[in-house]
């Protein structure tokens, strides 16, 4: 056979087995969540920071 022809077959394998394994088990990250947990209670943090300062209510 052609290079080419056993390039494209082995890309093709590739590709297949790739697509196989991301639709059967696709990954799940974990780190968005806590991410957006953490960033929600600092700008809290910060908003009544923000204000001790501006409005001199301070907690």
């Amino acid at each position: 056979m052609p290079k080419i022809v056993m390039f494209a077959l082995a890309l093709a394998l590739a590709a297949g087995a790739f697509w196989s394994v991301v639709l059967t088990d696709p990954p799940k990250s974990e780190a968005a969540t806590a991410t957006a947990k953490t960033a929600a209670s600092e700008r809290s943090e910060l908003a009544s920071a923000d204000q001790c300062v501006t409005f001199g209510i301070c907690p």
